[in-house]
């Protein structure tokens, strides 16, 4: 997936936004927003599909004249498909809240992290600048978003990577804190997420956020040297 990665274009502009201002102006811009509430909604959490939108750049290669195109579904049914095209470098989607009876995990999959990093910020740096890339997954129990600070990639990663290492750490770390009903606690499914991006992805750069549902503030999440989750919010 993506293109032939080429060197960021800054667009001329010395300064480069932070991952908090990035996320202030994606929620200042109504288009995005729109996107947002079109899927933020009891009604879409009930579904037993995800639902999406892949940010596109225009010719103008600027985030802020990005186009959205919904987003099809994967051969199993239930999961997002990325669209093919370089021109892709974020995307916006929902996790349901059960699939086939069974409560599901409310934050990124390793794939939908994958997908970050094998689309998003290559197709970013091929036709923009690579910061721009972004992924959001949206849920009811809270809203994340994953951002990239690095001026350029320097990961390896392959599918053997995904399938074979990231995934069945994964869904070993989350069913030990699976509850006796089958449900999570969100709180534990941060201290999870994160310690995966961490102990696995292990890939300096990346960086998630808490996006509050009523006002798009922002929250910065990590982990103590304790294993304990901290947040820390936007400016």
């Amino acid at each position: 997936m993506g293109g032939t990665p080429t060197l960021p274009n800054l667009g001329g502009n010395p300064k480069v936004q932070t991952p908090c201002e990035k996320i202030k102006n994606k929620f200042a811009d109504t288009n995005f927003k729109a996107k947002v509430t079109a899927i933020d909604k009891p009604e879409t959490f009930s579904l037993d599909h995800e639902k999406g939108f892949a940010a596109k750049y225009t010719s103008s290669t600027s985030v802020s004249n990005a186009e959205y195109t919904p987003t099809a579904l994967s051969s199993d049914g239930h999961t997002m498909k990325f669209p093919s095209g370089t021109q892709y470098f974020g995307y916006i989607h929902s996790h349901v809240d059960f699939v086939d009876g069974n409560s599901t995990i409310k934050i990124f999959s390793p794939y939908d992290v994958a997908t970050f990093l094998t689309s998003c910020i290559m197709n970013a740096k091929a036709h923009g600048n690579i910061r721009d890339a972004y992924a959001m997954i949206i849920t009811s129990e809270g809203n994340y978003m994953l951002q990239y600070t690095l001026p350029d990639d320097n990961y390896p990663l392959t599918n053997d990577i995904v399938k074979n290492k990231w995934n069945p750490w994964y869904k070993k770390e989350m069913q030990a804190i699976q509850n006796d009903d089958g449900t999570f606690d969100q709180a534990e499914v941060e201290r999870v997420f994160l310690r995966f991006l961490t102990e696995k992805v292990n890939i300096p750069g990346i960086e998630i956020y808490k996006i509050d549902k009523g006002t798009g503030k922002a929250k910065k999440l990590d982990l103590d040297n304790n294993g304990n989750v901290i947040d820390t919010p936007c400016p």
